[in-house]
């Protein structure tokens, strides 16, 4: 018996324009990894994850232009949440750096809104090889000298 498989295509990511490019995801990267991670004084490997998260949305074609930032804030408030960062301090900054970061688009009510449908579109997983995530570190590590002089912004 052979079995046939249709492609999905999201009806969000469907719309010309609306595709995420290679740029706005260097980008994104580079505020996750260098601007929200760091100011926080949090592991880079907690940015990692989120980013190994934020691959998955975008291979089921769940991330589009109009979401990325909220989708990217609201992975790594997970992350935060899985690895047992729930410090007030920790959680209250993330918001005030999210919002401001993503130039005000983001905030404590859309990434509480959100956290459950991004959750589900995880199949409720958060839990990945360590190998997986790593891989993201040599992203940080080779461009950390550059985001000090903004390059990325």
């Amino acid at each position: 018996m052979e079995i046939q498989f249709k492609r999905h295509k999201s009806k969000q990511s469907s719309k010309k324009g609306e595709n995420v490019s290679f740029n706005d995801l260097i980008k994104l990267k580079s505020i996750l990894f260098f601007k929200i991670c760091n100011q926080l004084e949090l592991e880079l490997y907690l940015a990692c994850c989120a980013w190994v998260y934020f691959e998955y949305l975008i291979k089921k074609g769940i991330v589009n232009k109009k979401n990325m930032s909220l989708y990217l804030s609201v992975l790594f408030f997970l992350t935060l949440k899985f690895y047992d960062i729930d410090d007030v301090k920790y959680i209250n900054n993330f918001y005030e750096l999210s919002n401001k970061c993503f130039k005000g688009d983001i905030n404590k009510k859309l990434i509480l809104e959100n956290e459950m449908k991004v959750f589900g579109n995880l199949n409720f997983a958060l839990v990945i090889p360590f190998e997986v995530a790593d891989q993201h570190m040599d992203f940080a590590t080779k461009n950390k000298k550059r985001s000090k002089n903004d390059e990325f912004y």
